[in-house]
């Protein structure tokens, strides 16, 4: 069945990521909630939570691309944002120095579950090219699921310069990449409970408000990668 409807999204911008403290997380927030929106897939409490399903190739060509700093890089994933959904968005980033392009497509259920267990060729019933570039990549490296990760997320949007700050918590990861639409899956923490991980996102340049304000925060830029670390959490 041919699934050309499927709308295909793409975002180029900057990111920046961050081991931010607890209690700095929080003064943060009660100065993002006054100057940026809150995201409108957030709750009453504003968070809500995520889940990445990453593939590598056999050799972990993007893991070892990562780690050793290669400013040419990607990753493949599929996310879901609730176990009960019947989509999954298959995302793929490809980063070229501090900017980055994300495409997205979102794919049925049992397309998903097709691709979890090494059938590809689901990709190709879309005839879209996201699915095509996604396709490519995963037959000739011969990409596999590697590790799901969990996490809460804060997310707070401004339209100027497509700006988007997010405050990720409890990041977690298992090897059970199977149970992709599962709960209840025992997993490997990534960070410490007192540190979140801060990431900044924009268009082309970050306003002096935002940015003065987040460098007199006590954080600590560094190349952070939650599917590196959870790589390593769950020992390759």
């Amino acid at each position: 069945m041919e699934k050309t409807n499927q709308t295909a999204y793409e975002v180029y911008r900057h990111e920046q990521k961050y081991y931010i403290a607890k209690r700095e997380a929080l003064q943060l927030r009660e100065y993002l909630k006054r100057y940026m929106r809150p995201d409108e897939n957030a709750g009453d409490n504003l968070e809500y939570w995520v889940r990445s399903l990453y593939f590598d190739s056999t050799g972990n060509h993007d893991f070892y691309e990562k780690i050793n700093g290669c400013s040419e890089r990607k990753k493949i994933r599929l996310r879901i944002y609730n176990t009960s959904e019947r989509m999954a968005k298959l995302e793929i980033k490809i980063k070229s120095g501090s900017y980055m392009r994300k495409e997205s497509l979102f794919l049925h259920e049992e397309d998903v579950f097709a691709l979890m267990k090494g059938d590809l060729s689901v990709l190709l019933s879309y005839h879209n090219p996201v699915a095509v570039k996604c396709y490519t990549y995963m037959h000739y490296e011969k990409y596999r699921p590697v590790v799901l990760i969990d996490y809460e997320r804060e997310a707070y949007f401004l339209p100027v310069e497509n700006i988007r700050i997010t405050i990720d918590k409890n990041a977690r990861a298992s090897s059970d990449t199977q149970r992709f639409f599962k709960t209840g899956i025992p997993m490997m923490p990534l960070c410490c409970e007192a540190k979140h991980i801060l990431e900044v996102k924009y268009k082309t340049m970050l306003p002096g408000f935002l940015r003065s304000f987040i460098s007199g925060t006590n954080s600590e830029m560094a190349p952070i990668s939650k599917y590196c670390l959870g790589r390593l959490a769950i020992q390759m």
